[in-house]
């Protein structure tokens, strides 16, 4: 197991999160270790108050991931929105990704996740300005360019990674995920901002 993400096990992150200007609920950002091969890592989003009457969200991603290669070995996704339900659970065996729903797809190489890739990203001692990465999202494998940049905000420093698991040949709707990275050895994130057909979705870390 890297060292850096040996240190990491255990870590809760918690989140407040905004909908433009307005508080709608909150995020826990969590990572685990399975045994000394697997680490697991959840991400729940979860709505409050007047908001969670309006359109309730209760939606979770659950990743299982090898800690050397951080390649996807299960992956989970639960969908609970104002009413509409729906589960995924994926099994990562070779070449083969196996459903829980008894359907599979062949994959020609080795898969990150939305979640997977976040610890990846946060072992590197120094980041690159891009990185080509293989994930696999809705039953399909694309190569997907992560771009990293470095930004000074309110003088503090950060590494904004930008990723677009949109495939544009065969959708319009926004599917960007973008994490401001604190740019010290920790790699913390600090801010989240997930953008879909509804608008972007801000996560920021609480600090209490």
């Amino acid at each position: 197991m890297n060292l850096f993400v040996a240190i990491l096990v255990g870590e809760i992150l918690r989140y407040n999160l905004y909908w433009g200007s307005i508080r709608i609920g909150q995020a826990r950002l969590q990572l685990d270790t399975v045994s000394d091969t697997i680490l697991r890592s959840s991400l729940v989003i979860k709505t409050e108050g007047v908001f969670d009457k309006i359109y309730p969200v209760n939606d979770s991603m659950v990743s299982y991931f090898h800690s050397k290669s951080y390649r996807t070995i299960r992956f989970e996704r639960y969908i609970d929105e104002a009413g509409y339900r729906s589960t995924t659970v994926a099994f990562y065996r070779g070449d083969t990704v196996f459903y829980h729903d008894g359907s599979k797809v062949y994959i020609a190489f080795e898969v990150m996740d939305p979640l997977s890739v976040l610890y990846f990203l946060r072992s590197k001692p120094s980041l690159d300005t891009l990185y080509i990465l293989n994930f696999h999202v809705s039953k399909a494998t694309q190569k997907v360019p992560v771009k990293i940049d470095f930004v000074n905000e309110r003088n503090e420093k950060f590494f904004r990674v930008y990723i677009d698991l949109r495939d544009p040949k065969k959708t319009k709707v926004p599917a960007e995920s973008i994490y401001f990275l604190k740019a010290d050895s920790s790699k913390t994130p600090v801010r989240m901002e997930f953008k879909s057909k509804y608008g972007t979705i801000v996560g920021k870390l609480k600090l209490d």
